[in-house]
């Protein structure tokens, strides 16, 4: 206790681990303090299982059913896969690991401090990542060194990547804590309000799975709002959205053909006029994208390699070997195929039981008491996922992701339980 007030050092080693993995950060404190990723990655680690040891001394420890699933697909399915191959990465199983202890530390951090912590640690954590991805359009330099080393402005042709490094990975990110902020909100305008800075903060990134999943995830939101909150969605939200669309169409536009004259900048141009052109036909625009032709190219590759081995796969995270063979080219941008490469018809069948996991709560979710907050935040997810899978292969390596399911699981069993700091007790509403 100092005079009045009162420090809670674990509550506050909770909220910056959390902060830290939720916006990526990792990569800007090993490219300030030149320490590796890897070193960075461990210390986060070892203190989230340090909160986890004392939270288990204290009889604090809480372990639900819905760890099960996630500890099966994250940790179990990984051994199995490697067991039945012989092949093992070691790196690659130690982020599996660290992939289950942040679900469950975000388990204890939901119970131990309740909705409103949650609400502040993604608010904060979304205006920070979007405001350092707007800074990233001005210098994509910003912050990142690693884009010296991997060339990635010349790559990416100015599309924002800040020290997220890749641009579809800052849009996934910006989407995943807009979920979570959805799942912890306490007030429907403050959620209206982020909604064009949120987009924004995904167009500038380029990447077009990123905005299609926002749509998606915007229109479950609004569907709920316009059908249990009419009035407020004609008073504030209908605006909100008039002015988005104004401000979408007509003004961002005309910055970029200002703005964007140097050469840098030319794919960022094109990819943003490409999301932009609502009116052309999508199945022209796709087969006409080099892009997506070439990804084409890459899951063909994939398919073959699989056909080969269906049931066991070629071993867990062995992919980087096989583009140095130049048997594979680049990533399967497929999820779907990525698992089967990896492990298999048997790797699928536990993310396929991963899965099914949420889409129960969901279902639940829909004939329970649960709140609209729970319903939005739960088929977002699911959205997300089937929509992402078969476009990127770097949504399960995202940190945020076992922050946010981790979340929607301690909801799903507790029923509705809300934190009240008055009294440090849990009341159900």
């Amino acid at each position: 206790m100092i005079g009045h007030i009162k420090i809670k050092p674990i509550k506050y080693l909770y909220n910056t681990i959390l902060f830290i993995i939720s916006t990526k950060t990792f990569v800007l404190i090993a490219s300030l303090t030149n320490v590796t990723i890897g070193i960075v990655t461990s210390i986060i680690f070892f203190l989230s299982v340090l909160i986890l040891i004392l939270e288990y001394i204290k009889g604090n420890f809480i372990l639900k059913k819905s760890v099960q699933p996630i500890f099966l697909f994250t940790l179990v399915a990984p051994i199995l896969v490697s067991f039945l191959t012989f092949k093992l990465d070691l790196r690659m199983l130690f982020l599996q690991l660290f992939y289950f202890i942040v679900f469950l530390l975000s388990i204890q951090f939901y119970f131990k401090y309740g909705r409103k912590s949650v609400y502040k640690v993604f608010l904060y954590s979304l205006l920070f990542t979007c405001f350092f991805g707007l800074l990233s359009v001005v210098n994509p330099l910003f912050f990142s060194s690693y884009s010296l080393l991997s060339d990635s402005l010349a790559f990416y042709g100015g599309r924002a990547f800040g020290f997220y490094l890749q641009p579809n990975a800052l849009a996934m990110g910006i989407n995943l804590m807009y979920i979570g902020l959805i799942l912890s909100y306490s007030n429907i305008k403050q959620m209206l309000v982020l909604y064009p800075i949120v987009f924004i903060s995904i167009l500038i990134t380029g990447s077009r799975t990123g905005v299609a999943v926002f749509v998606i995830t915007s229109s479950i939101f609004f569907w709920r709002l316009i059908k249990y909150r009419f009035t407020t969605f004609i008073k504030f939200g209908l605006i909100i959205t008039l002015v988005a669309i104004i401000l979408f169409s007509s003004i961002v536009p005309k910055i970029i053909n200002s703005y964007y004259s140097d050469s840098s900048y030319t794919q960022l141009e094109e990819r943003i006029e490409y999301i932009l052109g609502i009116n052309e036909n999508p199945f022209k625009k796709i087969s006409s994208d080099g892009s997506m032709q070439d990804r084409f190219e890459y899951q063909k590759k994939y398919i073959k390699m699989i056909s080969q081995r269906p049931f066991f796969g070629y071993g867990f995270g062995v992919q980087h070997n096989y583009f140095d063979n130049n048997n594979l080219i680049d990533s399967a941008h497929n999820t779907f195929l990525e698992i089967f490469f990896q492990g298999g018809i048997i790797y699928f069948l536990f993310f396929l039981l991963f899965y099914l996991h949420y889409i129960k709560i969901g279902i639940n979710a829909r004939y329970k008491m649960y709140d609209q907050k729970i319903k939005i935040a739960t088929w977002s997810i699911l959205a997300l996922f089937f929509f992402y899978f078969f476009f990127s292969t770097t949504l399960l390596t995202e940190r945020v992701l076992y922050v946010v399911i981790g979340f929607i699981s301690v909801c799903s069993e507790i029923n509705i339980l809300e934190f009240n700091e008055d009294t440090d007790n849990y009341s159900r509403i």
